[in-house]
């Protein structure tokens, strides 16, 4: 009676707590950050190639980018802060990563107010490297005026 006891309790910890231990897939947390703080300085640069360089070919975004991306180098200078990158979700071959971002206009026209905003990254594997496949933000909050 105390073997099956035991047998039954060893079988319900097993059955409980082992999905629990799986251990989540292995992700280089400093190779998908990075690839997220590249395509912000590449912006900020206003290295067209550079932020191209970091978004995945297949996002169905990829050629709208280039576009809007030119309209706005000509017309600001801005400067953006990322922070508080966190792993949302992940798999070998796409994570998520929530982020707040302030972006700030240092020049240009009026209509374009400084921000801050949060949001998710999604970002996939292409060739080896992490790239930015789609990005869903939050609802921006202006900041106070810097003209």
């Amino acid at each position: 009676m105390n073997f099956r006891f035991l047998s039954t309790m060893i079988f319900t910890c097993v059955a409980f707590f082992f999905p629990a231990c799986t251990p989540k897939p292995m992700i280089d947390e400093n190779a998908v950050f990075s690839t997220i703080k590249d395509n912000l300085n590449a912006m900020q640069n206003k290295d067209m190639e550079g932020v191209m360089a970091t978004i995945h070919p297949e996002s169905p975004s990829f050629d709208s980018t280039r576009e809007v991306l030119l309209d706005l180098f000509k017309k600001y200078d801005l400067r953006f802060t990322i922070t508080d990158l966190k792993v949302v979700s992940a798999t070998p071959n796409e994570v998520q990563v929530s982020f707040v971002q302030k972006t700030e206009r240092l020049k240009g026209p009026a209509d374009l107010q400084s921000s801050v905003c949060d949001g998710v990254h999604t970002l996939r594997k292409d060739h080896g490297k992490w790239k930015i496949y789609n990005t869903n933000s939050g609802k921006a909050v202006a900041l106070p005026s810097n003209s």
